[in-house]
């Protein structure tokens, strides 16, 4: 089953001293769409995908994993 790689994004949260609003700022993306990755929800558009990844410096296929 695939998911989210959530460590990802807490890791660039934690090192950056961020809070999820504020990385949703800085993404452009909204808190929904992040509440809905943290949820491990795939009904979200790519382009938050790719707006994520830009923003924390990975790939997009980097944000998912195979558990």
């Amino acid at each position: 089953m695939q998911k989210y790689n959530i460590k990802l994004i807490d890791n660039f949260l934690k090192e950056n001293n961020l809070t999820k609003t504020e990385f949703c700022k800085r993404c452009k993306i909204s808190r929904y769409s992040l509440s809905k990755i943290y949820k491990n929800d795939f009904n979200i558009d790519i382009v938050v995908i790719i707006k994520i990844s830009y923003a924390i410096n990975q790939k997009p296929c980097d944000l998912f994993i195979n558990d």
